[in-house]
């Protein structure tokens, strides 16, 4: 039995290898002619500039709110309205 539940995983592996990296990860780590590499491969030419302005306007705005607190989700809009 332990040798058929390691199969799946084993194939997991196995394709990782041949997986391309992800645009959105290489403009994250500064690698932009990669990612403008692998958009064009993927979606094609036409797609590259916009999909590469997207990544790294997402980039820009992700963890902008690291201030937040985890009470603010009790706070208003986020909570629900009290019944009365």
């Amino acid at each position: 039995m332990l040798y058929i539940a390691s199969v799946p995983g084993f194939v997991v592996g196995l394709g990782m290898q041949f997986a391309v990296d992800s645009p959105r990860w290489l403009c994250k780590s500064g690698r932009i002619n990669d990612a403008k590499k692998v958009v064009r491969e993927l979606w094609g030419a036409s797609e590259v500039e916009g999909a590469i302005e997207e990544f790294q306007s997402v980039s820009k705005n992700d963890g902008s709110d690291l201030d937040g607190r985890w009470s603010e989700i009790l706070e208003q809009p986020h909570s629900r309205g009290c019944i009365k």
